[in-house]
């Protein structure tokens, strides 16, 4: 007689039985369920054999159960039994679940979670998750065993830039490799960008107590080597951070220098803070060419006028606008009406890149923000805020324009905003610009390739003249909060174009804003109204060829050597003054404009461009030198991408050779660069020499490219052996 009993055998006993068999663990317990029918459970190995071979004659089925211990042990040699059992009994009743013969990437989600780290192939990403992973694991135990195991197998499988990513074998190793791959220290590889830098807050805290610590060891100086590595933005920031919090503590250690480093990856409020402990350099005047006359007023002259403003420096002290102001406004305005003919600065017109937008690349559509009396300064916060803002917008630009004069919003924003001249703009009727976000908003959702749609703002000029009576520390407080709402907008227009579409958002201003409290003290001349510190009417002015004329503080200007309209002749103040009102008063001039200080007349342009494509270079090294000397090489760059770069450094960490250099790169262009290595690598160092090249994007973000050199080496053993003759003689 038979009968189809089930009858589990668990040999090992480290199985968890199903819940509705009948369990048996000794021999009193076989008999008293040994004629029942209901499925059997039998553990140990003497009663396992004893119930086998009663099945046999009974008809039962039996199953004989492997031992999850001993699959964990197959699949990791290195387990002690105590071990495996450990680990088996931690799986609790995720056992019964479980794919058998067990698989570590099962156990191991089992004990530890994150399913997709143990089942994922060895990729660039899975690398990267497997080290942010380690650097946090501070507990020990057997499952480590597991884990080395399978990371085994990965390293053998790994492509070689993230096969070491594998090698890691304890949490201090993950985190040493981690730094590696961020680029916040050195590497004897290169490693692949990952594609997102997202740590957990526990590795930013951990990072952030690193990077304080080799502040505090170099007075800050390691940051040169760290920009020149390339990390990711977000890191470069922690560290400024950190550079940062070291000099405000240490005042005496904070140098010029030092802040210029850090400057562009600091918040507006930290890089203030940090400014006020030293005194920028007298800025002198700027050589009379675009290039040098923006490096001048963005290196020198804004920081200085920042600085002397905050500090309400007065007097003799003063320094330029007592010295220089006239002279510059002399330069200024026979550079201006040279460059209204086609002279150097030609292109960097305002109203003439305004319109240059409409003849570029058809394929783009292009978003016109013009804001109202948006000063340098305040241009960095916005730029800032919205890179901040937008993960869809990056900047491709971050240079100036030559805004029209008079520096008024009545003549210079029309010019700006329809891309015309000055006495064509307030003529014209039939130009379509948006003055709301909203309808500007609408008008992007239709937009086609070689639309430019201009968006028009009163801010944040109206913020500083009519909330004034605040105090200016109150009103650079609110007019702040409008720059971030304005970035905010930006970034949400951005999402309004049809994702197919490529979208340019282009951000400039009519005129600047004086960096400087004064009064007004000047008398308008007989004839003429004035606002801030422009004026214009009727008034006979004797003109030369040149066009303008300065008598004392004042600079009158010709109408049509300047493309004003005509019928009235202009003046404006050359000094640090502002007009009286229309009925008399003096007083303060809160935020002033007008005039022809650089800070009113050269104004910030700013492009950005929505999913930028990957951006790419191409870098040689080519030369031959003599192992262990000095040597020539020629470097070429070459710029496949659509915006300038800037070359900053050369390194070969092999060699321990670190080169600075500033060479800028324009778009699809290509540059060859002579460079001096101070060590020529030996033939055995050739096979293996990786370098990388360090350049900036005009948001400040450095790139590293990293790259094999097409150089050779001679030795000295290679050389004619010019006293072999004499063993014949």
């Amino acid at each position: 007689m038979s009968d189809t009993r089930q009858v589990l055998l668990d040999v090992c006993g480290d199985n968890l039985p199903p819940s509705e068999y009948v369990v048996v663990d000794d021999a009193k317990g076989l008999i008293e369920h040994a004629l029942e029918k209901s499925p059997l459970y039998v553990k140990g190995e003497n009663l396992c054999r004893w119930v086998e071979n009663i099945g046999v004659g009974r008809g039962w089925q039996t199953i004989r159960l492997r031992s999850p211990a001993a699959e964990l042990r197959e699949q990791c040699p290195d387990l002690l039994d105590d071990e495996a059992r450990t680990l088996i009994s931690s799986l609790g009743q995720s056992l019964t679940s479980m794919r058998r013969p067990l698989i570590l990437p099962d156990v191991l989600e089992a004990l530890l979670g994150q399913g997709p780290l143990w089942a994922s192939d060895c990729t660039v990403d899975h690398a990267f998750r497997w080290l942010t992973w380690l650097a946090q694991q501070t507990t020990d135990g057997p499952h480590w065993k597991l884990a080395w195991q399978l990371a085994e197998s990965w390293q053998a499988r790994a492509e070689p830039l993230v096969r070491r990513a594998y090698s890691a074998r304890s949490e201090v190793q993950g985190w040493s490799l981690l730094k590696e791959w961020l680029r916040v220290c050195e590497s004897q590889q290169a490693w692949p960008p990952p594609r997102q830098v997202l740590l957990a807050e526990s590795l930013v805290h951990r990072l952030k107590q690193d990077l304080t610590k080799q502040a505090v060891e170099t007075d800050t100086d390691f940051f040169v080597a760290l920009v020149e590595r390339a990390p990711d933005r977000s890191l470069l920031q922690i560290a400024a951070q950190a550079c940062a919090a070291v000099l405000l503590e240490n005042p005496q250690k904070s140098t010029a220098e030092r802040q210029r480093r850090l400057a562009k990856y600091l918040d507006h409020d930290t890089g203030q803070k940090l400014s006020d402990l030293v005194e920028p350099e007298y800025p002198g005047l700027p050589e009379w060419q675009f290039d040098m006359l923006e490096a001048w007023f963005t290196n020198k002259y804004v920081p200085y006028r920042e600085w002397t403003y905050r500090h309400g420096v007065t007097g003799d002290a003063r320094g330029w606008a007592a010295c220089s102001a006239a002279e510059f406004a002399r330069h200024y305005l026979g550079y201006y009406v040279s460059a209204r003919v086609g002279g150097d600065g030609a292109d960097h017109l305002a109203w003439v890149k305004s319109a240059r937008l409409k003849r570029r690349d058809t394929e783009c559509a292009f978003l016109l923000v013009v804001l109202d009396g948006l000063a340098q300064p305040d241009a960095v916060r916005l730029a800032s805020s919205i890179l901040h803002e937008s993960g869809r917008l990056s900047l491709d630009r971050q240079t100036l324009a030559l805004s029209p004069i008079p520096t008024v919003t009545t003549i210079a924003k029309p010019a700006v905003a329809k891309g015309m001249l000055p006495s064509d703009a307030i003529q014209d009727t039939t130009a379509i610009f948006y003055t709301s976000v909203e309808k500007a908003g609408q008008a992007l959702r239709n937009a086609a390739p070689g639309d430019v749609l201009v968006w028009v703002l009163e801010e944040p000029d109206r913020t500083y003249h009519y909330r004034a009576d605040k105090g200016p520390d109150s009103v650079r407080l609110e007019a702040d909060a409008q720059l971030l709402t304005i970035a905010k907008n930006i970034a949400e227009l951005a999402e309004k174009a049809p994702s197919a579409l490529r979208l340019s958002v282009v951000i400039t201003t009519d005129h600047g804003r004086l960096l400087a409290n004064t009064g007004r003290t000047r008398h308008v001349p007989q004839g003429m109204k004035a606002h801030g510190r422009a004026a214009w009417g009727a008034c006979e002015v004797p003109f030369d060829k040149s066009g303008y004329l300065v008598k004392e503080d004042l600079a009158y200007l010709d109408a049509a050597r300047f493309g004003l309209p005509g019928g009235q002749v202009y003046a404006v103040i050359v000094s640090d003054q502002a007009f009286v009102t229309t009925d008399g008063r003096g007083g303060n001039e809160p935020f002033p404009h007008g005039g022809l200080f650089p800070e009113e007349v050269l104004v910030p342009w700013l492009e950005f461009t929505r999913d930028r494509a990957p951006f790419t270079v191409e870098v040689t090294l080519k030369g031959k030198g003599e192992e262990g000397k000095r040597g020539t090489a020629v470097l070429t760059v070459q710029n496949l991408g659509p915006i300038r770069i800037k070359v900053t450094g050369l390194t070969a960490d092999i060699l321990d050779t670190r080169l600075s250099l500033d060479e800028e790169v324009g778009a699809l262009d290509k540059r060859n660069i002579q460079v001096v290595l101070p060590k020529w690598p030996s033939r055995q160092h050739i096979n293996t020499l990786m370098m990388g090249l360090t350049y900036l994007l005009p948001d400040g973000q450095p790139v590293r490219w990293d790259f094999r050199p097409e150089i050779e080496t001679e030795s000295l053993y290679d050389r004619p052996d010019i006293l072999g003759e004499l063993g014949s003689v």
